[in-house]
């Protein structure tokens, strides 16, 4: 009698790229190291970072204004 082996394909849920890892592994952390970085940069905010106290916590407030060194190029 000839045995089948079934075998679940795991593929990171951001770039697709296949995956080996336990399936465990996968379940706690389903994406992979070769896109962390974009993803990282996707989900950064853009814009300077203020914090700002309530109680006895800080908090981030994201500006989405340009910093006051920032240069502006101009197009002709």
């Amino acid at each position: 009698m000839a045995e089948m082996i079934l075998a679940r394909i795991q593929r990171c849920r951001y770039c697709g790229r296949e995956m080996s890892c336990s399936p465990l592994e996968y379940e706690q952390n389903p994406f992979c190291n070769i896109c962390l970085s974009e993803r990282v940069s996707n989900e950064s905010p853009k814009g300077r970072i203020r914090w700002k106290t309530e109680g006895h916590y800080v908090i981030p407030e994201v500006s989405r204004k340009r910093p006051p060194n920032a240069h502006r190029r101009h197009q002709g």
